[in-house]
């Protein structure tokens, strides 16, 4: 029993983690259907990431929550935002899955472990897969037609004003979906920011370690939800 503990510690990881001590679990949830089609946007004007300015964070929990949790990082590796009429219109940003990072302990506490589980089969198989990637393939206004999904506790994990909603591809562990969540967006001169705030499942990018329907989870499991956090931040390209 003792070892099965050890173990489920090795996926909790965090965006922000919260005054208490512990992951929001209410906020958000990410639209997910099947892949989409990038449009072609000839006419859009490229703005490259700063990278000292973008961030992807993110959180994991186990359940029971007694159990606690931890929070890391992706590191970005390169991407751009496209803007076309003033408006946001594509997108990419490629995540080096290979550098996952946990922020929240150190060796002394088994940091080392707990990387080399995350970058195994069991969550992102990064030999396999080293890198992610979400594609923008559209942005609309909010408009709060996904209230019923997005609204409810917005104000533990969510943003607080939203002014689109961002649809793209994301692609990890060779498995491509389209997500659609609510973000702020700003365009200040030459510069644009989106920062969104969201969960996604899982299991529909197949990482299925200790799943709250998996045959080992008898005691506790780890949730399914993660806690996905983006802050993109671009310059106009000369």
């Amino acid at each position: 029993m003792k070892a099965l503990r050890l173990i489920a510690l090795l996926f909790s990881a965090t965006i922000f983690m919260v005054a208490c001590g512990g992951p929001k679990t209410s906020g958000s949830d990410a639209k997910t259907e099947d892949a989409k089609e990038v449009p072609v946007a000839e006419a859009a004007v490229s703005y490259a990431l700063d990278m000292g300015a973008t961030k992807v964070e993110w959180v994991g929990q186990k359940i029971p929550t007694t159990f606690g949790g931890h929070e890391g990082i992706f590191p970005v590796k390169s991407g751009d935002l496209k803007v076309e009429g003033g408006n946001l219109v594509g997108g990419k940003v490629v995540i080096d899955v290979a550098n996952v990072d946990v922020t929240d302990i150190d060796e002394t506490a088994g940091k080392g472990k707990l990387l080399g589980h995350l970058k195994s089969v069991d969550f992102f198989a990064a030999d396999s897969f080293p890198e992610a990637m979400f594609e923008i393939t559209g942005a609309k206004v909010f408009d709060g037609s996904m209230a019923a999904e997005s609204a409810e506790g917005a104000e533990e994990w969510g943003v607080e004003n939203p002014t689109h909603y961002i649809t793209g591809n994301l692609t990890l562990r060779g498995t491509t979906k389209s997500i659609t969540f609510p973000a702020e967006v700003k365009m200040e001169g030459d510069k644009i920011m989106a920062n969104a705030r969201f969960f996604i499942d899982r299991t529909n990018w197949n990482v299925n370690y200790m799943t709250d329907g998996s045959a080992a989870a008898k005691d506790f499991f780890i949730r399914d939800k993660v806690n996905i956090g983006l802050s993109l931040s671009a310059n106009k390209q000369s």
